[in-house]
């Protein structure tokens, strides 16, 4: 199962504040879709672009 969570446009302050159990996650990051579409698979940004209005 695949799950996208839209959290909204959020402020450079909240992005600041943003942590992450480190036992999970060792990174996050933003990009435009451009550029997740140059990261991901075909098939995951598919679904990522479907969600984008």
């Amino acid at each position: 199962m695949g799950l996208i969570f839209d959290g909204g446009q959020l402020t450079a302050t909240q992005l600041c504040r943003i942590r992450l159990d480190p036992a999970e996650h060792d990174m996050w990051a933003v990009h435009d879709l451009t550029t997740w579409q140059e990261l991901m698979a075909p098939r995951a940004f598919a679904r990522l672009d479907a969600t984008h209005t």
